[in-house]
This record gives C-alpha cells, structure tokens and sequence, in this order.
C-alpha cells in the first residue's frame, strides 16, 4: 500500500459493502513511519493519547466512492480527508474529453452525503458529480478546502446547501437546482 496507484479497485474505491467504523479509524490513526526506524512501514496510532515518533506521518485515506454505490453515505468520525471524489463511471477517456471535469459520468445511485465531523480537506478536489440522486448533502464543520469546491447535482431535486463553518476554498463550481 506504498502509493495510491499501485491499489486494486476493491482497495482504492469506497463502497457501501464496507465497514464504516474501520474505515473511519483507519483514516483517522493510520500512520506512515520510516522501516529503518521502527522496524515496519504501516502503524494505528490513536495521536489523542499516544506519542506519534518523529519518523512517522499521518496517511490520509482520500474517500473516492465505487461507481456503484449506493444508498446514503455516513461517515460520522471522519476529522480530515486529502480528497472527496463522488461520482459514477467515467463515459470515454481524459484523452478524448482533454481536461479534467470534462468527462461525462453515468450517474452515481448515493441519495444523501452525511459527514458531520468533517473539517479540512487537504488536497483537491470536493468534487460529487452526476449526484441527480443526492437530496442531502451534510458537512456542518467543514472549514478548509485546500482545492476546488466542485459540485454537481443537475437534474435533480433542489438541495439546500449551507457550509455555515467554511472559511476557505480555492474555487467553487455549483450545478443544479439549489434550494435557498
């Protein structure tokens, strides 16, 4: 588990089959640290109560959903995420669409996102794409996006949103019915 490329499917998607509780402490108390050191690469540190060892540093699991979840999407725990990518398969290639965002995408099936605990996410994007399907979107303490702010729900009912703890973002793209 070296790097996010070298992960098959089942390891690199988030699908509604998996245990949310260890996803949740995975991604909160996985730590990288150096093999030299401390004789292994992969540790659980729970950081609230146990020292982190200077070598090693926190391994944030970014939350890319399977193209084929579906239901709701609750992750209460969840304090910080290096990605957010919800969206259905790509139809064609990045080649034929040339950009990032341009791709179209089947539909994703997840009727609401629920991250109440969330607050920074360190890489970019938040991007929920193709989310017709999504009624609720909850992410109350989120405060920092360090990437761009992607969402869209078009062709879908109009969905409230506030982000009433966000303080920065570096871009916002909305799309869709948005209930004020």
């Amino acid at each position: 588990m070296d790097s996010f490329g070298s992960l098959t499917d089942a390891e690199r998607y988030f699908n509604d089959t998996q245990d949310v509780a260890l996803y949740v402490r995975c991604t909160e108390t996985t730590y990288a640290c150096d093999v030299a050191v401390q004789g292994a690469k992969w540790f659980m540190i729970n950081s609230t109560n146990e020292p982190v060892p200077d070598d090693c540093f926190k391994r944030i699991i970014p939350l890319i959903t399977a193209h084929n979840y579906t239901g709701p999407l609750e992750l209460p725990g969840v304090t910080v995420l290096p990605v957010i990518v919800i969206k259905g398969n790509s139809i064609g290639t990045f080649l034929e669409h040339r950009y990032r965002g341009s791709d179209p995408f089947e539909p994703t099936n997840i009727t609401s996102i629920d991250l109440p605990d969330l607050v920074n996410i360190t890489g970019d994007p938040l991007n929920i794409e193709n989310a017709a399907s999504v009624s609720s979107l909850n992410l109350p303490k989120l405060r920092h996006i360090y990437g761009d702010l992607i969402l869209n729900f078009t062709g879908g009912p109009a969905i409230n949103l506030t982000f009433p703890s966000l303080f920065d973002v570096s871009g916002i793209e909305i799309h869709g019915e948005i209930h004020t």
